[in-house]
C-alpha cells in the first residue's frame, strides 16, 4: 500500500495533488493489477512524475486510449519514459499504442510484469520500485 485514500481504504488515489506528494524523483512505478485506477491516474502521472522511466499498468483494465493521450500531453517536457507495459488493458487499442510509439520512438513496450524495471535495475543501482 502506498498510502490510504480519503475513504480509509488502502490504495492509490488518482487525484493529482495526492500523487504529486508521492515523489518527484520517482523513476519506476509498478501499478499492475490496480483495477480501480482510471485514465485520471495516467493524467496525474503525466503531470507530476517528470522523471518516470518505467511504468507498468499491466491489468489496469479501466485505462483507455484517452489515458495514454493524457499521460503524454499533460507533461510539458521531453518524455523520460523508456519502458511501458499496458498488457491486460484491453481498452487501450492499437491506436493508443501507435500514439505511444510515435510520441516516444525509443519507447520499449514489454509484456511481462515480472520484467518490470529488470533491465533498468541492472544498469542503474538507484532503482526505486513501488509494488
Amino acid at each position: 500500500t502506498l498510502f490510504r485514500s480519503e475513504s480509509s481504504q488502502p490504495g492509490i488515489s488518482s487525484d493529482g495533488p495526492t500523487l504529486k506528494n508521492l515523489c518527484r524523483t520517482l523513476q519506476c512505478l509498478n501499478l499492475s493489477n490496480c483495477t480501480n485506477l482510471t485514465d485520471r491516474t495516467l493524467k496525474a502521472l503525466g503531470s507530476c512524475l517528470v522523471h518516470l522511466e518505467d511504468l507498468c499498468i499491466f491489468g489496469c483494465y479501466r485505462m483507455t486510449d484517452n489515458g495514454i493521450y493524457d499521460l503524454l500531453q499533460c507533461s510539458r517536457r521531453e518524455h523520460s519514459l523508456k519502458r511501458f507495459n499496458c498488457c491486460g488493458c484491453y481498452k487501450i487499442t492499437e491506436d493508443g499504442r501507435r500514439f505511444l510509439i510515435l510520441s516516444i520512438p525509443t519507447l520499449l513496450l514489454y509484456n511481462k510484469p515480472k520484467e518490470f524495471a529488470l533491465l533498468w535495475k541492472k544498469s542503474n543501482s538507484r532503482a526505486a520500485q513501488l509494488v
